[in-house]
């Protein structure tokens, strides 16, 4: 399933239809992180469950969680670069110093 990201946006996406005849726009941040897909089977099935009991797995269509699963690697692909920035910083800045101190 084809997922993309709308530019500028972090939390929306177009998710091609598993027939490739259309697409759909999810947005993640709707609904208290369930998110909201404008397919026949989220606003006919899912959305009227998640307004009556709440968010679950179970309130999420496939075109919902195939943007999630794309949001959760964009961002955990920039938090490890932010980590391996910060220790490598750290690691270059320890070895600075130590070869300050040694001089």
């Amino acid at each position: 399933m084809k997922v993309t990201p709308i530019e500028g946006e972090w939390f929306r996406f177009h998710v091609l239809s598993q027939e490739g005849n259309g697409t759909y726009l999810v947005d993640l941040e709707n609904y208290d992180l369930n998110g909201e897909c404008d397919c026949p089977h989220f606003r006919c099935r899912l959305e009227p469950l998640l307004k009556e009991r709440g968010r679950s797995d179970a309130t999420r269509c496939k075109h919902i969680n195939a943007a999630v699963n794309m949001w959760f690697d964009r961002v955990a692909r920039m938090v490890v670069r932010c980590v391996e920035k910060q220790v490598c910083g750290n690691e270059d800045r320890k070895q600075q110093d130590q070869a300050a101190d040694a001089s």
